[in-house]
């Protein structure tokens, strides 16, 4: 299974092309700000399991077991049934736009706002929280960017549930037999299978991702285009 995402962000500033971020995640009045060197590291997929565990009161999980799911984030917690408690994301100062389209390893910073002090600048959209992401597109003035990412990484189970073998469990049908003092036969036949399930239903998979993205700073206009791509096969066939 794969997915393909396009993200286009578009933006007129009269703020600094660039901001400098140390390489620590802090606490502030209006939010908590968590650079790149932060975040979580290894096989991440999901832009938001980045600050999983890195902010109190950030609730960060995964619906199902499903490889291609998105993670579910709620920042001030459970709300009323049927109201949409997603916060709002905010990427490189536009509103509204969808953070499953980045790829990981393009986020330079995020910064948590839970109080309504930060997040009353976006009115009613900002009631369940907001969620600011900085990209690491560096804009330099009149000049065209391209980069490349690519990640490749190797799963396998990491447990597995300590079950009998087949000549085991015949071991153990055949005690059981004599203790009752009848044919093993009466209520037990494999038909002579071995087969070991975990096997059959488990496997070895290769996820791959590969990202592409184009950026341009022209006078206060700013824009970034990327390509996304993921093959994420799932561990149980």
């Amino acid at each position: 299974m794969h997915k393909v995402f396009f993200l286009l962000i578009l933006f007129i500033s009269t703020t600094a092309l660039t901001q400098n971020l140390s390489d620590t995640a802090f606490q502030s009045f209006d939010g908590y700000l968590i650079v790149d060197s932060a975040m979580n590291q290894g096989n991440i997929t999901d832009p938001l399991f980045l600050i999983k565990g890195r902010a109190a009161g950030l609730t960060v999980t995964k619906g199902d077991g499903h490889p291609m799911n998105h993670e579910s984030v709620l920042i001030r917690g459970m709300g009323s049934r049927g109201w949409d408690n997603r916060p709002l994301y905010v990427i490189d100062g536009i509103p509204g736009a969808d953070p499953y389209g980045l790829f990981p390893g393009h986020i330079r910073s995020m910064k948590i706002h839970r109080n309504v002090a930060s997040t009353s600048k976006y009115g009613i959209y900002g009631g369940n929280g907001v969620i600011e992401i900085n990209t690491i597109g560096n804009f330099i003035k009149d000049t065209f960017q391209v980069s490349y990412h690519s990640m490749i990484s190797f799963d396998q189970p990491s447990e597995r549930l300590d079950l009998l073998t087949a000549s085991e469990f015949r071991r153990e049908a055949q005690r059981f037999a004599n203790i009752l003092e009848m044919p093993v036969e009466e209520f037990f036949d494999d038909l002579g299978a071995s087969t070991d399930w975990q096997d059959e239903v488990f496997r070895q998979v290769v996820t791959h991702q590969q990202n592409v993205a184009v950026s341009q700073s022209i006078n206060n206009t700013r824009y970034r285009l990327a390509f996304n791509f993921r093959d994420q096969p799932g561990l149980l066939i």
